[in-house]
């Protein structure tokens, strides 16, 4: 069923459309989530959190142009919200722009088991991505690991589309110029060393 359609009956009160939209788009949520905090309980509860206010305000809210986008915007803002709420109660000596600070984590385990990359070739490669600006990690992240547009990497990292661009293009040539990066992955032919 088309993600619209799915929406039209959210609107009208159908639960099990709201188990679909929750099925189609938690994983993703979570993995999303985990690159902000590495609190899995906090994204969890916000992810739930997300779900139960998208179903009590149906009402109120608008059919999004592309449900994906609106979610990940709607959860990075519960997850900064929570934080800093944490962060206030608790009086921690902790900055909300931590929490910002988008990280691209490498399953390494998951990784080797799936690709033909090496544990040593992973570990230059997170090193190499933990080179990037927080903005740019999360510029890779949903351009090239999601393989989302431009656009909706602009609705979700909330910058402007020419941004995603030129942040997009600084990142891989951070990536393509780095030397320990090439020498690993040049004769494997990465696809980080290749014109994308």
């Amino acid at each position: 069923m088309k993600n619209e359609d799915l929406w039209k009956k959210l609107k009208k009160g159908d639960v099990k459309a709201l188990g679909v939209i929750y099925d189609r788009y938690a994983d993703m949520l979570y993995s999303y989530g985990m690159k902000m905090t590495e609190n899995p309980e906090l994204v969890k509860d916000c992810i739930q959190d997300l779900f139960v206010c998208l179903y009590e305000k149906r009402d109120q809210i608008a059919t999004p142009k592309d449900i994906q986008s609106y979610l990940l915007v709607s959860l990075k803002r519960d997850i900064c919200l929570k934080v800093s709420d944490l962060i206030k109660k608790n009086r921690m000596n902790t900055d909300i722009d931590e929490i910002k600070y988008f990280r691209i984590r490498i399953d390494m385990q998951t990784t080797i088991d799936e690709t033909w990359i090496e544990e040593e070739q992973l570990k230059v490669l997170q090193d190499a991505i933990n080179m990037l600006s927080p903005q740019q990690q999360e510029v890779i992240y949903l351009r090239y690991y999601k393989d989302m547009s431009v656009r909706e990497v602009s609705e979700i990292a909330e910058i402007k589309i020419q941004t995603v661009k030129n942040v997009a293009v600084t990142a891989m040539r951070k990536l393509r110029t780095n030397k320990t990066l090439i020498e690993l992955f040049s004769s494997d032919g990465c696809v980080l060393m290749g014109n994308g």
